[in-house]
């Protein structure tokens, strides 16, 4: 399925691939215990203009 974050094609992921790869790389980053080399944030960016809850809301980071 391709990416359009201009909402033209029908059948197509609703955002940009930067977005979609800042969106897994930002997941990926998480807080969680035990868990090395991640970022400390409540609202990322990509979420805010994703309009979609953080990715690392949780207990880990609440």
């Amino acid at each position: 399925m391709p990416f359009d974050a201009t909402a033209r094609l029908k059948a197509a992921i609703p955002f940009s691939i930067d977005d979609y790869l800042e969106l897994v790389e930002s997941i990926g980053r998480c807080l969680r215990p035990g868990k090395r080399g991640a970022k400390d944030f409540a609202n990322p960016a990509i979420a805010a203009r994703m309009v979609i809850d953080a990715p690392c809301a949780g207990p880990t980071n609440a």
